[in-house]
Formats: C-alpha cells, sequence, structure tokens
C-alpha cells in the first residue's frame, strides 16, 4: 500500500514538473513573439521619421531599401 502511495505521488510530481516545464516554453515562445512585434515596430517608425526629417529623403529611402533612388520622384519617395 506505502509502495503504491510513494509511486503515485511521484508520477503527480512527475507531470507537474512536466507540464510546469512546458507552460515555460510556451510562455518564453509568447514572449518572444511579442518581443519581435515591438522591436519592428519600433525600427519601423524610426526609419520613417529619419525619412521625413530627412534633408535628402533620397539618399535616407535608398539606403532603406539598398536600390537606386535617382529616378525617383519626391512623390515615390513618400509613397514608401
Amino acid at each position: 500500500m506505502y509502495y503504491e502511495l510513494a509511486l503515485f505521488s511521484y508520477l503527480i510530481d512527475l507531470i507537474f514538473f512536466i507540464s510546469y516545464f512546458l507552460s515555460l516554453v510556451d510562455n518564453i515562445f509568447f514572449q518572444a513573439l511579442l518581443c519581435s512585434f515591438a522591436i519592428s515596430s519600433k525600427i519601423l517608425y524610426e526609419s520613417v521619421k529619419n525619412v521625413i526629417i530627412s534633408s535628402d529623403p533620397k539618399l535616407a529611402v535608398s539606403m532603406l531599401v539598398s536600390r537606386d533612388t535617382k529616378d525617383m520622384s519626391s512623390s515615390d519617395v513618400i509613397k514608401l
């Protein structure tokens, strides 16, 4: 009887620790997903702000998109 109770207690503890570990892993992935969205929105906001306040918006856009912007008009810069 004591052996069965100890085994049952051990199994309950094992299930608890496994489920606790899995909940931590899930929580870490969820937090990483939220952090990635927050960081990417901040970077996007700062990049757009730099294009808007730049003295040469075409140069600022070319730094973002890494392509030639000589043929872009000012309305094309605003669209980006």
